[in-house]
């Protein structure tokens, strides 16, 4: 049944994985006869890799995804496996991988050449090809203990908590084409640390400490620019929508960081943290396990 690979038991440890495509709105209004026929190509490819890899499709959001997982490997290996499906399908329209070069010239016009090095307006035609190909997916997993209620009627599940909200602001921060995983998902999937790229600790509204975040290597060669930090403190609106909070210590929790600049100043020093780490060439990289913790067995 639909409900055969979904977290039951709130005292086991779960991952949720949540998906997002690129400007999304943007590809829209520049190539909207492209955009129809890819969503659905879009929608297709990711079920196909939930039944693939034991993933429990939680709902849809728009064009977003929200994935449970009993297993975190699964789910590194459903985000890793999304980018090369995507990368590799030969059916996406000329159209999209156009409009996401207009953007990127028009979003880097003002960088320094370094800078703009890191985006894909940067590569000839050639090059470009070995990169990149269609629809930009960007992919957040985070591993942890949360509520998981049964719905009465449609008889699916839903997840809430902490390790939701993580979970959707670490897709927040990351771009197009990338897959950034919580420690917590690192340590509990047990990734190969040559699979990985260290991008520091992140600040996350709503969340009490500093997130470690890793990339995980997928399609080679492909360079990002530094976290999109800003989006770890902004857009709360959509992410509440996104993963619901379930308990009045989220909500506190939130409050407390709502409509304030407080934590601004250590955010900026962690995007330059993450702005070194993102910027090293994205070849094996030598990970520590020593300061990651597995999530810890909730007593009930």
């Amino acid at each position: 049944s639909r409900n055969r690979t979904a977290p039951k038991d709130e005292s086991d440890a779960f991952t949720i994985a949540f998906t997002d495509i690129q400007s999304s709105t943007a590809l829209w209004a520049e190539a909207p006869e492209a955009m129809a026929p890819a969503l659905d190509h879009h929608h297709a490819l990711i079920r196909r890799l939930c039944s693939k890899h034991n993933g429990y499709e939680v709902k849809t959001i728009g064009d977003a995804f929200m994935i449970a997982f009993r297993d975190a490997r699964d789910a590194v290996e459903l985000a890793c496996a999304l980018q090369f499906d995507f990368y590799s399908d030969k059916t996406w329209s000329a159209q999209i991988d156009h409009a996401y070069l207009e953007m990127d010239h028009r979003s880097t016009q003002t960088l320094k050449a370094e800078e703009r090095a890191m985006y894909s307006i940067a590569l000839g035609q050639e090059d470009y090809g070995r990169v990149w190909n269609g629809l930009r997916v960007r992919v957040g997993v985070h591993t942890g203990f949360g509520e998981i209620k049964k719905d009465p009627v449609s008889h699916g599940y839903d997840y809430y908590g902490t390790v939701v909200n993580t979970a959707a602001r670490t897709e927040a921060i990351a771009h197009g084409g990338q897959v950034i995983l919580t420690g917590a998902c690192v340590a509990a999937a047990g990734v190969d640390p040559s699979r990985l790229l260290e991008c520091g600790p992140v600040l996350l509204r709503g969340v009490n400490e500093p997130v470690s975040m890793f990339q995980l290597n997928t399609v080679p060669n492909r360079v990002f620019p530094f976290l999109r930090i800003e989006n770890a403190q902004k857009r709360d609106d959509e992410l509440d929508e996104i993963a619901s909070v379930a308990t009045s210590t989220d909500s506190r929790q939130r409050s407390t960081h709502s409509g304030t600049n407080n934590n601004l100043p250590l955010a900026l020093q962690y995007r330059r943290a993450a702005a070194k780490s993102t910027i090293l060439a994205m070849s094996a990289v030598t990970v520590s396990y020593t300061h990651l913790t597995l999530p810890t067995k909730r007593i009930v």
